[in-house]
């Protein structure tokens, strides 16, 4: 379920960066001095506020599939655990504010924990080799995090000491190729992390012989 989510979270991502491309001829009204914002900025407002309610509910799954990993490896004998069950749902709801590094630790853990076979209590579990979509999800997270927070500085920075509405439509309008950049990147994080949950789910099943 939790993969479905996120390819649904994925589309809306998507649907969200088509509705901002619409908002260019309006920021061009804006330019020229004419009146603000019409009905394309309510829908890119209508789909924005999907792909939020999509990615709340993608990120309670993620919770409830990392914990679930997690308390398995502790009947696997998967000790000591860098990330408990309980330290699973800080770092999935808080994983942003880290950049989606503590995330890409926790998966890489959860990973080698959920390898099929391995014996109970071995030394080195945790050194277990790691699929390449961890890491390229957090690259395409931090690419994505990166051009997001520089065009809302460079943003801000313009807007500062400027109230007018032609000015804004300027900052808005130069900024657009960045914010959707930083929004097709972010589609694509998601996609790597459906990849990712979907992968680890069938090497967890094998490794509880649930498959």
């Amino acid at each position: 379920m939790a993969g479905i989510l996120l390819a649904v979270g994925a589309g809306a991502q998507v649907l969200t960066v088509l509705a901002q491309a619409g908002l260019r001829g309006d920021t061009d009204r804006l330019v020229n001095g004419l009146d603000g914002l019409d009905a394309g900025f309510g829908l890119y407002l209508l789909v924005s506020l999907a792909a939020a309610a999509v990615s709340i509910a993608s990120l309670v799954l993620q919770v409830v599939f990392a914990f679930r990993i997690a308390k398995n490896l502790q009947l696997l004998g998967r000790t000591p655990a860098s990330f408990s069950p309980g330290a699973t749902i800080a770092t999935v709801i808080l994983g942003g504010c880290t950049l989606g590094i503590l995330p890409y630790f926790m998966w890489r853990e959860l990973w080698a924990g959920s390898e099929p076979g391995l014996p109970a209590h071995t030394p080195d579990w945790k050194r277990r080799p790691a699929p390449q979509i961890i890491t390229i999800q957090l690259v395409l997270t931090l690419l994505s995090t990166v051009f997001g927070l520089g065009v809302g500085a460079a943003s801000a920075v313009l807007r500062i000491g400027s109230t007018s509405s032609s000015d804004l439509g300027k900052s808005l309008d130069n900024s657009f190729g960045w914010l959707l950049l930083s929004g097709l990147l972010s589609a694509a994080a998601t996609v790597a992390l459906m990849l990712l949950v979907r992968q680890l789910a069938e090497r967890h099943m094998q490794a509880t012989r649930e498959a």
